[in-house]
Formats: C-alpha cells, structure tokens, sequence
C-alpha cells in the first residue's frame, strides 16, 4: 500500500512533495518504545509546532511581561490575581484532561486495531511511524494540559498566605544579610504571573490544535481504510 500526499498535513508542514510517508519496515517493539511521559514529550518534540500558535503566545508573553514591568498594582493585588488565575487553571486543566481522556478512549475503542497496526508499520517522514505521528500530537496536548495543572497546584501551594512560599521567604531573610523580601517577593509574585498566564494562554491555542489534530486522526483512519481497500480491488 502507497500512501500519497495527505492535504490536511498542509496545517503544520506546508504544501511540500519531500513530506510525503515513505514505506518502512518498524519493528513492533517501536509501538511500546516509551516507557513514561518523559520519553512520550521527547519523542514528540520532532512534530512540527503550529507558527500561528508559537507567533500568538511569543506576542501575548511580550504583552504580559510589559504588564508585570509598569503595572502601578501592589504586590498583594498581584499575588491575589495570581492565585485567583491558579485557582481557575487549575480547575480547567483537570475539566479539560477529563473529557480528552474519555473522548480519546472512546475514538480508539471504536476503531479497528487493525487500521492502526498498519499505520504502525509505514514511517513518516517526520521520522515516526504514522501511527505515532498521530498520536503523539495528541499525547502533547495532553501532557501541556497535566503540565498546566502541575504549575497552578505549585502556585496555589507556595503561594498562598503562611504556606511554603512565605517560609522559605523568611528563611532567606534570616540567613542571608541584605536580602530584601519585599523585592524578592515582588519579583517572584511578577515571574510567575508571566508564567502563569502565558501557559494558560497557549494551553488554549493547543485545544484549538487537538481539535483539528482529531478530525486529522479520524479522516487518516478513513482513507487508510478507503486506501487499502483500493489495494485488495486491484
């Protein structure tokens, strides 16, 4: 079976010839090669990122930190928007992560394993099998979004009033001459509103991207069928 050019890559790689799969033999023990989401994110850093989303959030970043440098706000106005944002993201992040588990579970549940099998055993041309090529699109958004709640649970946890944020604040102040804990307090209050809001920001650009990354994976499955199908008839 020849797989030709997939028009709906054209959203990452462009309209480019050179990009289309090439048969490959894969062994199988490729579909089991990751062993934790460590290795899962490393593998997918080769997909090609989204300009529109990269160019979006470099701009909303730049926004943000102008906002931390000039804002006229207090340091405790900020610490509380911080939190108030943690708060929500991290609400978010758990809604989201729920309901792409379910749908992922039920879209695979009702695909025939043999489609993917196949997908395993031709390579694309971003170096993965098609198989993972589509999935780890998917597993990035997912692993952003756990990222995400892990980020707004730190937040919450250090940030809140007499918790860890604070003591360790006091413990420098007490060992080290000349530390300034208001200073470090803002600074640290500023980083992480930058930080914070940024990758709430482009969390949400990847929903828009797994969005199409799925309507990509089911119209993939399609024409492999349709394609294998074509196969058997000649």
């Amino acid at each position: 079976m020849t797989m030709t050019h997939n028009p709906l890559e054209e959203e990452r790689y462009g309209n480019d010839s050179r990009l289309e799969p090439i048969q490959s033999d894969i062994p199988a023990s490729d579909i089991t090669r990751e062993k934790n989401i460590w290795q899962l994110l490393k593998s997918s850093s080769v997909l090609p990122k989204s300009k529109f989303n990269l160019i979006a959030t470099a701009s909303f970043f730049s926004i943000t930190v102008l906002y931390v440098i000039f804002s006229h706000e207090s340091v405790i106005v900020l610490k509380q928007n911080s939190l108030n944002w943690a708060e929500r993201g991290f609400s978010f992040s758990t809604g989201i992560l729920g309901f792409l588990v379910a749908g992922l579970a039920i879209f695979t549940a009702v695909n025939d394993v043999r489609i993917f099998t196949s997908m395993s055993r031709v390579r694309h041309r971003s170096g993965l099998s098609y198989l993972k090529y589509n999935f780890l699109s998917l597993m990035y958004v997912f692993i952003l979004y756990l990222g995400l709640a892990f980020t707004c649970f730190t937040f919450q946890v250090f940030g809140e009033d007499g918790g860890i944020g604070s003591a360790l604040i006091a413990f420098a102040e007490s060992v080290f001459s000349g530390f300034d804990a208001l200073i470090a307090k803002s600074v640290i209050i500023r980083c992480s509103i930058v930080i914070l809001y940024t990758l709430f920001f482009y969390c949400l650009m990847l929903l828009k991207t797994f969005i199409f990354d799925i309507y990509h994976l089911m119209m993939t499955n399609i024409r492999w069928n349709a394609e294998e199908e074509n196969h058997w008839e000649e």
